[in-house]
């Protein structure tokens, strides 16, 4: 049996015995189908997905894909409004991680840079962002996430 092989069976055996989230599952699904496509037919598939999705891809891209899908932020954030709501919702989650903290920072980067969204005009946002990234235990990824939100 091959290194492969057995990973699968590792895989298989903890989903079969519930020792594997839904999350996990969902990305190690996400990794073996959406993430097997050219990054093309990633972004050229991606805005076809729904909000709640592309956040699971997104997220999946950016934590468990090696490199990282930043490049997913783009289309991500071209959902405006709709996105905007859910990342706001993401970020009153208090079990949201710190690295989804961060790469939820990165997309309102994104949105301002494309001139889509401005989150520095939005003082609740500003107000909730500032609240997380100072409770974020991962010192590198609250040093980026300030920075990014400076940047806002």
């Amino acid at each position: 049996m091959n290194f492969w092989q057995k990973g699968i069976l590792v895989v298989v055996l903890l989903v079969n015995f519930g020792c594997i989230s839904e999350q996990s599952r969902t990305y190690r699904t996400l990794a073996v189908t959406f993430f097997r496509k050219s990054s093309a037919q990633q972004i050229q598939e991606f805005s076809h997905y729904s909000i709640d999705k592309q956040y699971a891809i997104y997220r999946c891209g950016t934590e468990y894909i090696h490199p990282p899908a930043f490049y997913l932020a783009y289309p991500f954030a071209a959902g405006g409004k709709p996105v905007v709501d859910l990342l706001v919702a993401k970020l009153l989650d208090h079990d949201t991680e710190d690295e989804a903290v961060m790469h939820i920072t990165y997309v309102f980067a994104v949105m301002r840079e494309k001139g889509i969204y401005e989150a520095r005009k939005n003082d609740e946002l500003m107000k909730i962002l500032v609240k997380r990234i100072a409770l974020m235990e991962d010192n590198y990824c609250r040093k980026y996430t300030k920075e990014l939100a400076g940047s806002l």
